[in-house]
Parts: structure tokens; sequence; C-alpha cells
């Protein structure tokens, strides 16, 4: 029988449903030959026994433990690609994929309201937004900057490693302190945190036990991870970017103008 400790997540079996229905490829197996189809007719024909078991995993340390990840490592540039270079694509589990949804849909609204829009600071890799909308903004600057002399100036920095490198403990703490619940909370730290992760090159198989910081990347929570060090940066600073000479303004067409 599986039994979860401390709080639970509350799931009501109509937001599980809407939640199988959502996915995309529903049919296809992971390694453990379990699909979200095959949960999403589970769900249909047991609703409150799907419910409650979603919430005793999502609470049960030893249940999200016993899960594996099996993901494989690419190349990105080359054949002989050094291993800063290296891309891994970790594919989850079906009731994975499900859990990954439901804490995304919860935990969205709490960063939504902790952070709010600031005007004149885009952030992408959200719902709305295209990588086009930073290159027309960035096309307005060169043109504005034309009609004033060209006193303007565009710059570009990638932040090498970022899901790779994400302290999830210190995020927790940011999301207890602004509204999240305990339960939630640990249920998002256990999607990430306690599964094993099995990565393939090529004929060998490398195990990655211990993992203490850094998410799944690519899964919706580690996207609702990661936008908390960049949105409650800038609502930390914003204000001191304007009084040290930068009023930037949202440009209609996406991006920043002076």
């Amino acid at each position: 029988m599986l039994q979860g400790e401390g709080a639970h997540i509350v799931i009501d079996p109509a937001v599980l449903l809407d939640v199988c229905c959502e996915m995309q490829r529903r049919s296809r197996l992971d390694h453990y030959g379990v699909s979200v189809e095959v949960i999403r007719l589970f769900v249909e024909a047991c609703p409150d026994i799907a419910a409650t078991f979603f919430m005793e995993a999502s609470s049960s340390t030893a249940f999200m433990s016993s899960i594996v990840v099996h993901g494989r490592l690419f190349g990105k540039e080359s054949s002989k690609t050094p291993v800063s270079q290296l891309r891994a694509i970790l594919p989850l589990p079906a009731i994975m994929q499900v859990l990954d949804l439901l804490l995304h849909r919860v935990l969205t609204p709490i960063i939504d309201a902790a952070c709010p829009d600031v005007s004149g600071c885009f952030v992408g890799a959200r719902p709305q937004t295209q990588i086009l909308d930073i290159a027309h903004g960035l096309h307005a600057v060169i043109e504005k900057s034309l009609d004033d002399y060209g006193r303007g100036a565009v710059a570009q920095q990638d932040i090498e490693k970022y899901y790779d490198t994400i302290q999830l403990l210190h995020v927790a703490r940011w999301l207890l302190r602004n509204g999240a619940s305990l339960a939630v909370t640990t249920a998002a730290l256990r999607h990430q945190m306690l599964p094993g992760v099995v990565l393939k090159i090529g004929g060998l198989e490398l195990n990655v036990p211990g993992r203490a910081c850094g998410s799944l990347t690519g899964s919706r929570v580690a996207g609702v991870f990661g936008r908390v060090p960049v949105e409650s940066a800038i609502q930390a600073r914003h204000q001191a970017w304007r009084q040290h000479g930068f009023p930037w303004q949202r440009c209609p067409h996406g991006g920043l103008v002076r």
C-alpha cells in the first residue's frame, strides 16, 4: 500500500483528468510500459482512487526515489564534442509527466502573484511569448539610436548551464516565503530531486546518484523553478536600474526601448 508522509497536496479528480487530456503524445509508452493515455483511462474509470494515488505518490519519498529517468546525452556541435557542450534529453515517465503538469498549474499562479510584470523588462520562455518578441525590440532600439545620433546599444549574454546549477532548496525557501504551501513545495522538490537519473551514452549507461542541485531539464516544474532567480532579481533591482539612468520602456512590438 502506497503511503505518503507529511502534508498532502489536494488533487481534484476533474483537474487530474483535465491534465491527462492536455498532454500530447499520450499513447507513447515509457520504459515502465505505462502511457499517459492509460492513466487517463484509469482516472475516468476510478477518479477518486486515481486522485488518492497521485496525492500519496507526490508526498512519498520512498515512491519518488524508486522512479528512474532514462535520458540520453547528445553532442551539440560535432562528433567530438567537449563535455561542456553535451546536452541531456530527459523524457519523464508517464506518472512523472502527470505530476509535472499538476505541480506546474499550482506553482505558476504563486510566482505570477509574487513577480508581476515590470514595465520595461521582457521575460520570455512563457506562454504567449516568442523569440521574435526580443528581435523586434532590438531592431527598435537600433532604429531609435540612429535617430538619436547613434546613442544606443544592444548586448546579449547567455547564462551557461542554468538549469543544471539551480539551487532548488533556495528556490523552495523563496516559494514558502511567497505563499506556496509546504505540501506543494516539498512535492515539487521530490519531483525534481528524488528520481534517479541514468544517462545513455552510445552503448554505455551512466548512473547519476545523489544529486544536490539542478533540475530535470525540460520538465515544466524545472521551468517554474527557473523563473524564480530571474524574476525575483528583476523585482528586487528594477527600481535601482531606473535610478541609475536606464529609463527603459516596453516597445509596442516587444523587447526594450529607451
